[in-house]
């Protein structure tokens, strides 16, 4: 027990949360599982006839798309994708940092909001301009009822929504004093990541290499503006004193 009231007592004093310690090993630990599974793509890749090309076609041709006589009434399932993978458009994501940044200024968090929008936006640029450098073509089979205008590579929805609710619940999870309470918070941006990119496969809109990129680079990034900007810290809070 005094361990603890210890180790709490100088985390206030460092004006820091005292789970703050532990959301950049979450961070890190979701980069690496994101990046072993690309790893893990592309080694099965270089043992698959075609290579990453092959097998990208061999996953994304291995179940039904819609066709445009289904694009009126899609089916059950392909309706939730269509929900899903809409949180990872560039409005629901636009909205959300951008109430996300009004309101830790609005109850005192500036550098907190800086590191959220500042991540974002650059997170933006980023992939921007790795489409316009790599111009992957999208596959063939890509549904009908969901737009898609941009190339392919990397996914945006899959590396920006990674930018986005990772920021967020980096921001989110170091105001909380509950570890637990911070863990869900963590998890749940990272399903919600998850499920955003396995939407794109799913509806034919891209390539799995092109999400499983998307989510490296999405979570990579987070991490390089923590380590940037030493992540943003809660002030001190003065009642405590």
């Amino acid at each position: 027990m005094a361990s603890q009231q210890t180790t709490e007592a100088t985390a206030a004093s460092n004006g820091r949360s005292p789970d703050a310690a532990g959301v950049e090993a979450w961070i890190v630990a979701t980069c690496l599982g994101f990046t072993a599974l690309l790893i893990g793509w592309i080694i099965a890749a270089l043992l698959a006839k075609g290579g990453l090309v092959g097998i990208d076609q061999m996953m994304v041709g291995s179940y039904p798309h819609p066709g445009p006589a289904e694009s009126a009434t899609p089916g059950r399932l392909e309706s939730i994708a269509r929900d899903v993978t809409g949180l990872g458009s560039n409005t629901i994501l636009t909205l959300l940092t951008l109430v996300a940044t009004i309101l830790l200024g609005r109850y005192g968090r500036p550098g907190a909001a800086a590191f959220l929008v500042t991540t974002a936006i650059s997170g933006f640029v980023l992939n921007s301009l790795a489409k316009m450098l790599f111009e992957r073509p999208r596959p063939e089979l890509s549904s009908v009822t969901v737009a898609a205008e941009t190339s392919s590579f990397p996914s945006s929805h899959a590396m920006l929504s990674a930018v986005v609710f990772l920021a967020l619940a980096v921001v989110i999870a170091r105001e909380m004093s509950n570890r637990p309470a911070a863990i869900v918070v963590i998890v749940t941006a990272i399903t919600a990541t998850v499920l955003v990119g396995l939407t794109r496969v799913y509806l034919g809109i891209h390539w799995p290499s092109d999400v499983l990129t998307g989510w490296v680079l999405g979570s990579a990034w987070v991490l390089l503006a923590m380590r940037l900007t030493q992540t943003p810290r809660p002030p001190v809070d003065r009642h405590a004193r």
